[in-house]
């Protein structure tokens, strides 16, 4: 009786490779997308299929959080429609997706996208043409404060980056550190001093503030001890300083993109603690004074009636 022939081992390698699973690529919330993303942007979404008994449609996120013009506040929006995956999620498809305010439930927001899938069990490619209002970048508060002297700077990266300039915006970042420099170094100063961060650390943010060249400033700002405001263990005014000190990155428009989106979520972090910090402190301050006054107090109906407190 024939024995079939066993397979080689290069049949079996490209059995194995033909069997193999398709690789997930990376993705993000269809939220994220629409939320964060500006006009231009290609992105892998998940959790993206709806069926339906004759049709797959794409899946919302409900809610999401924009801001309403007409409640001049953030609002959950839900969405309006569900736009139908073509030939059942298999073909590129072109959509609007619309949401309305919950809370005023008059304005609406207006994304054109294309959907391209790739298999039902992947995430779907998306990219984001354009959107009615047109995409804005919140920027918080305490941010907008530290940067209120270098606000036309601020006003053209923001433009760029919802325009996806990625070089304009990574640019025009560059020259907002640049000009806040010492600005930025006079407030971290002014906390160093409100926490109590030590001789050394004033010492090397003094020095540093003064020196002209980036590469020696970063090297003293790595000796402080300001750890208070340190993201995940790294001190973020060596990352911005970092990012931008070979000038504009020789890659392409998207990577200057991503670099300024770090750039601008780093400063607002920064600014955000550095206020905390002043906060915190005077709050601490403030508590302290009036234990010592209801002491004084104490000791004083003492010393008066002889009464315990």
């Amino acid at each position: 009786m024939n024995t079939p022939d066993a397979q080689s081992p290069e049949a079996e390698g490209k059995a194995a490779v033909k069997s193999a699973p398709a690789p997930v690529p990376p993705s993000i919330s269809m939220r994220e997308f629409l939320e964060e993303k500006p006009p231009g942007s290609r992105e892998f979404v998940n959790d993206w299929v709806l069926e339906r008994q004759y049709s797959t449609e794409l899946k919302l996120a409900d809610p999401i959080v924009l801001k309403c013009p007409l409640c001049d506040s953030q609002q959950n929006f839900s969405p309006v429609n569900s736009p139908t995956v073509g030939d059942r999620g298999k073909n590129t498809t072109d959509c609007f997706v619309i949401y309305k305010c919950r809370n005023c439930e008059k304005f609406h927001k207006r994304y054109a996208i294309t959907l391209r899938p790739k298999g039902k069990e992947l995430p779907i490619l998306v990219y984001k043409h354009g959107e009615d209002p047109a995409f804005g970048i919140g920027i918080p508060s305490e941010l907008r404060q530290l940067l209120a002297a270098d606000k036309l700077l601020l006003e053209k990266a923001l433009q760029c980056e919802a325009a996806s300039l990625g070089i304009g915006a990574f640019v025009y970042y560059r020259r907002i550190l640049e000009s806040m420099k010492g600005r930025l170094f006079d407030k971290v100063i002014e906390v160093a001093q409100k926490i109590d961060a030590g001789d050394e650390a004033l010492t090397w943010l003094k020095a540093a503030k003064q020196d002209r060249q980036f590469t020696k400033s970063l090297d003293e700002i790595r000796s402080t001890g300001l750890h208070a405001i340190y993201i995940d263990g790294h001190n973020p005014l060596t990352l911005l300083f970092d990012e931008v000190s070979d000038g504009v990155h020789s890659g392409t428009d998207e990577e200057n993109l991503m670099s300024a989106q770090r750039i601008r979520i780093v400063l607002g972090h920064l600014a955000g603690r550095l206020q905390a910090l002043m906060l915190e402190q005077s709050e601490v301050k403030s508590a302290m004074a009036a234990l010592l006054q209801a002491k004084k107090a104490r000791e004083e109906r003492r010393a008066a009636g002889g009464k315990p407190a």
